[in-house]
């Protein structure tokens, strides 16, 4: 059975086919649309078995312009789903040829605009999004990526297909209020930040190929334009749910 879908995440449309069904979760069916123009194809299928001679040897992935061949072990084939697939085709280095970039980051919506929480792994971006959810009816988007796209001189923050370990992996774009950069401490601190530092540490946090001169240069040249266009607010706090009100009177 030929199934062909597709999904799109801030506006970038990808067509997967596949030679048969593929299983989705109700969440992430929520991506899918009917009728647009790819941006990009996966068209995948299954290898040949003696072309893997190793065990971690699952995939060969090979791209022909917007096209990404993607194939598969036999053994483990039809076991890949949507979300496979598109980390599978690197889809969020795919992503930053298309204006848009995916940052490691949950994702919070409230009073219609986004409040996105970036760190590194550990420090907290889940939990902030939980205090924000307990304390303010906050809703969580995403807990663990947020895909950042720039429409008509405004920043936007979408659903992403990559949720990690957090569970919410809605389809909910919103402009963004801010970019809160967490770290840990024993009292709340916030302060709002420009120029080298936040452009370095959002960097870090963004998935990219950096193999890619392209896809560095469009990259880098987007966060600086967020960082000039949207308050970046370091906020190193405790652990704790009063963090949501000091931050909200900051913001």
């Amino acid at each position: 059975m030929m199934q062909n879908k597709l999904y799109s995440f801030a506006g970038i449309v990808f067509k997967i086919i596949v030679p048969w069904e593929m299983a989705e979760s109700e969440q992430f069916r929520s991506f899918e649309v009917h009728g647009a123009e790819p941006d990009f194809i996966i068209d995948v299928n299954a290898g040949r078995a003696q072309d893997y001679e190793h065990e971690e040897d699952y995939k060969h992935v090979a791209r022909d312009g917007n096209t990404i061949k993607l194939l598969y072990k036999p053994s483990i084939a039809k076991k890949a789903y949507p979300l496979c697939i598109l980390n599978d085709a690197n889809a969020p280095a795919l992503i930053t040829e298309k204006g848009a970039f995916v940052l490691h980051s949950s994702f919070v919506l409230t009073d219609g605009k986004a409040i996105v929480f970036s760190a590194p792994s550990g420090t907290g971006k889940s939990t902030q999004a939980e205090f924000w959810k307990q304390e303010r009816s906050a809703e969580i988007i995403n807990g663990d990526r947020t895909i950042v796209s720039l429409c008509d001189t405004v920043f936007y923050a979408n659903g992403c297909f990559l949720s990690g370990s957090s569970g919410y992996c809605k389809n909910v774009t919103a402009p963004i209020k801010a970019v809160v950069l967490l770290g840990q401490a024993k009292v709340n601190q916030a302060r709002r930040v420009s120029g080298v530092e936040p452009f370095v540490r959002i960097l870090s946090e963004v998935m990219i190929d950096r193999t890619s001169e392209d896809r560095m240069k469009n990259t880098v040249e987007l966060v600086s334009k967020l960082i000039s266009s949207v308050p970046i607010i370091e906020f190193n706090c405790e652990l704790d749910p009063n963090t949501v009100e000091y931050l909200e009177r900051y913001l």
